[in-house]
C-alpha cells in the first residue's frame, strides 16, 4: 500500500503498519505551536496526518511504548520444572 512512498529504501512492513506516512513523524516537517499542522518544507502548511512523496521518517520523532512490567510475584517454582 505504501510501497510506492518508499522506492529504493528497504523497509519493514511491520514498521510501515506500526507508523504510516504521516507529516507527524516526518523528518521535513516542523509543527507549529498551538495546532495540530505541521509546517512542510515542501508542501506548506498541512495537517499531522497528511503525507506525500518526500516522506522521510525521522526515528526520533517517534514515542516508543513502554514495555510491560511482569509480575514476578505470580510466578511459582512449578511454573520453571520441566517435569
Amino acid at each position: 500500500m505504501f510501497s510506492s512512498l518508499f522506492k529504493g529504501k528497504s523497509t519493514n512492513a511491520k514498521q510501515l503498519d506500526e507508523n504510516p506516512p504521516q507529516c507527524a513523524l516526518c523528518k521535513f516537517a516542523k509543527p507549529i505551536t498551538l495546532t495540530d499542522e505541521f509546517l512542510c518544507q515542501f508542501s506548506g502548511v498541512v495537517k499531522s496526518q497528511h503525507n506525500c512523496k518526500k516522506y522521510a521518517y525521522n526515528l526520533l520523532l517517534h514515542e516508543a511504548k513502554r514495555k510491560r512490567q511482569v509480575d514476578v510475584d505470580s510466578f511459582t517454582p512449578d511454573d520453571f520444572s520441566i517435569d
